[in-house]
């Protein structure tokens, strides 16, 4: 069994004739024995069955907010010498070096 026969299928009823490439195109899929176009995407459905009966148009969910970046990320090493964790700016203000992996301790 695949897994597409073990997900929920959402058929979309009406005339879809005029609309069977939109449909299609929202991966909608056509079932020959129900005669009837389906998607196991819920928020696919509700944008087919708008096409077919615009009354029946559900807006899809509001999106999540992008995650942030951390734009203060910088890269550490750890000290050939004493094996503390530093970044380049604290080598670079206690006079170690970098490409060294010399915190300056």
């Amino acid at each position: 069994m695949n897994k597409e026969n073990q997900m929920p299928r959402y058929y979309i009823t009406g005339n879809t004739f005029p609309h069977k490439e939109s449909i299609r195109a929202l991966g909608g899929r056509w079932d020959a024995l129900r005669r009837a176009w389906y998607t196991t995407d819920e928020v696919a459905f509700n944008n087919a069955t708008w096409l077919t009966d615009p009354s029946k148009y559900v807006p899809p969910p509001p999106r999540s907010p992008p995650r942030r970046i951390d734009t203060n990320f910088r890269p550490c090493k750890y000290c050939i010498e004493c094996g503390n964790h530093f970044s380049e700016i604290s080598a670079k203000e206690a006079g170690g070096v970098w490409s060294e992996s010399y915190c300056g301790c």
